[in-house]
């Protein structure tokens, strides 16, 4: 009898392996037939049901495991892992402890128990079991992940990148370590080093959607200059102080531009805010702040407004428009709507934004028309929603948007991007 029960607990463990769950059951189950409450046969179908997802029958089986032979540690530690896999933590741990209070060297269950801690934000639980784990197994590729990423949740990102870099080198490829560790790197600054993660999952899974937007994050294309027949729009300088201070400083301008914004900034604190800023990718700062140069004269390249993409949000893929030219003379003519297609071919075209919003203020109706003729729709009409800080008054505020479909619809925008900067802007 005991033989015919071991051969097909083996048989059973080998269609288990060939991924034929239901065969292995019954295999079990046979065993099940001659000897009700044989521990091994149960603790193998509380496997296998919780491999099929079917947590309740898993449950059942553990149980009775667990009630034929209580001192089993592992029977325990998959217990833990099928109440971990449904969210039941409290209960997980439990069992996890259970199971390293008979064997301390299951690293399994040490494993488990870090998951758990990491699923509640016990930090210091979870790194505990996970060092745990790789002290006893150090080959343990998962746990190295996992001990990165707790590490990285606590802005420990050195040592997390240690971590994730230990779990490629046992296991290349793994993607959830990749992915880890570009997130990583590019929360420590390392935005190019995370650039090159997401590059080599997408090799792996080209349809990933979190990478590609996670990509799409890093890439390089945002700090290449925009540039038009006339125009170039190009990153913030540290020698752009100069300029940006006068144009902050400019009351008529700035009460159209940005009301909200420093008007008299010392030049010293504003230099030292451009070397910082230009030092930054936009995923970090969750901006990009351009000069408007002129092209089309003689000499070196002249300033002649700002624009900006502010209050970036990646996972919605959408961003604010703002563009100022404070000298009329400088606005006479097509610089601005040059400025503005620009814009929105980087927005749509280069780093894949969804929606451009754009905010006008009511005493600046030219601009609102404007915004409007470029193909913008009004989404709302805010009274009296702002306070004017010069004057103390209350300022109305029009809301404006156009979606990506939106644009690739614009026959007006495609004729005057052919015209203005001699390709169509609309087509991707």
């Amino acid at each position: 009898m005991s033989n015919t029960v071991q051969d097909n607990l083996k048989t059973a463990a080998a269609l288990h392996q060939s991924g034929d769950l239901p065969a292995a059951m019954a295999c079990c189950l046979q065993v099940l037939s001659v000897l009700p409450e044989y521990p091994d046969a149960l603790y193998f179908l509380g496997v296998l049901h919780a491999q099929s997802k079917a947590y309740a029958l898993a449950e059942g089986y553990f149980s009775r495991a667990i009630a034929a032979n209580p001192q089993r540690a592992e029977f325990y530690g998959n217990y833990a892992n099928a109440l971990l896999e449904q969210g039941k933590l409290t209960a997980a741990i439990a069992q996890g402890q259970q199971s390293i209070a008979l064997n301390p060297t299951h690293y399994q269950s040490h494993n488990i128990l870090g998951n758990a801690y990491l699923l509640q934000a016990d930090y210091v639980r979870a790194a505990e079991h996970f060092r745990h784990t790789l002290h006893l197994n150090p080959r343990y590729a998962a746990a190295h992940n996992k001990l990165g990423v707790t590490l990285q949740r606590q802005q420990q990102f050195p040592e997390a990148i240690n971590y994730f870099q230990q779990a490629l080198a046992i296991q290349p490829n793994y993607p959830e370590a990749l992915f880890s560790l570009g997130q990583t790197l590019q929360e420590n600054g390392q935005i190019t080093a995370a650039e090159q993660c997401y590059q080599q999952l997408l090799l792996l899974n080209p349809e990933d959607s979190n990478t590609q937007r996670s990509l799409q994050e890093v890439n390089s294309g945002w700090l290449e200059p925009l540039v038009g027949r006339n125009l170039l729009l190009r990153r913030f300088q540290v020698s752009d102080s100069d300029f940006l201070g006068r144009c902050y400083a400019s009351d008529d301008f700035m009460r159209f531009y940005h009301h909200f914004l420093p008007r008299q900034q010392p030049s010293r604190l504003l230099t030292q805010k451009l070397a910082q800023n230009e030092a930054l990718h936009p995923c970090q700062t969750k901006s990009i702040d351009w000069v408007i140069c002129r092209t089309d004269a003689v000499n070196t390249p002249r300033p002649i407004g700002i624009a900006n993409l502010v209050d970036i949000q990646f996972i919605h893929r959408r961003a604010e428009l703002l563009l100022g030219i404070p000298d009329p003379a400088d606005r006479d003519g097509s610089a601005g709507l040059e400025a503005s297609l620009l814009i929105m071919e980087f927005a749509f075209n280069r780093v894949k934004l969804a929606k451009l919003t754009s905010y006008v203020y009511g005493i600046n109706p030219v601009a609102q028309k404007n915004t409007l003729a470029l193909g913008f729709k009004q989404e709302g009409y805010l009274n009296a929603h702002l306070l004017q800080p010069d004057s103390g008054e209350l300022m109305d505020l029009y809301t404006n948007g156009m979606t990506v479909g939106d644009f690739r619809q614009q026959s007006r925008l495609a004729k005057v991007s052919r015209r203005l900067l001699g390709r169509d802007i609309t087509k991707a």
